[in-house]
């Protein structure tokens, strides 16, 4: 659900595809109540899996697509991660594609830096949120890549996010959201500036989902 703020919250841009499927995470905390308690959370888990001795925690086979695990990322950092696909790396049978589900963010990870993931770090909610940004629809039937292109190059100033409805995209919950840039002294809407630049149409329904939508392609 969305967190429980009032009024816009910082926000990092993770990982984009489209404008109606990125994901976005939020340094202040999911609410009010966690603000701080990630970054503690984290440490516990990447100091645990660092210090592993045992094989314990070893993962005997290839894990399957949709499995739940702890792995070890570019930033050399242990963290929670789902099994996106199977070998995904010609060659290499032992690779796959994870999804670093408190990140926001994929990579292709060897078996050897994978582990089972600890049920005492299953509890916390997802740090990353799936979302769709509100107020634009693309200009033909999909996204150009223009339009994730001029979102990605936005998103690179002082991002602030104000959530709205939320719905399920598959088995996912989607977030629709309204973003907001800071440049110098000024506060620019995102989707005003996308309109702007004529990479995506308007829609009149702010905060409604829109009525072509296309998540989460």
């Amino acid at each position: 659900s969305p967190p429980r703020r009032p009024g816009p919250v910082r926000a990092l841009l993770a990982s984009l595809h489209s404008p109606s499927h990125f994901y976005l995470t939020l340094p202040d905390g999911l609410s009010s109540a966690s603000s701080g308690r990630f970054e503690v959370w984290q440490e516990s888990l990447h100091q645990f899996y660092s210090s592993l001795h045992t094989r314990e925690h070893h993962l005997p086979s290839l894990p399957a697509p949709g499995s739940l695990l702890a792995a070890r990322a570019r930033d050399g950092q242990w963290h929670r991660g789902l099994i996106r696909t199977g070998p995904c790396v010609e060659g290499h049978e032992d690779v796959e594609q994870v999804f670093f589900i408190d990140l926001g963010r994929e990579e292709e990870e060897e078996m050897r830096d994978q582990r089972r993931l600890d049920t005492s770090f299953h509890s916390l909610a997802q740090q990353s949120l799936l979302c769709r940004l509100a107020g634009v629809e693309p200009l033909g039937d999909t996204w150009g890549g223009e339009a994730a292109a001029a979102l990605q190059d936005l998103a690179t100033g002082r991002l602030t996010a104000r959530l709205h409805k939320a719905r399920l995209a598959g088995v996912l919950e989607a977030h629709l959201v309204d973003l907001e840039v800071g440049r110098g002294e000024e506060v620019l809407p995102v989707a005003g500036e996308m309109v702007g630049r004529g990479v995506v149409r308007q829609v009149e329904a702010q905060g409604c989902w829109g009525i072509r939508d296309v998540l989460p392609g």
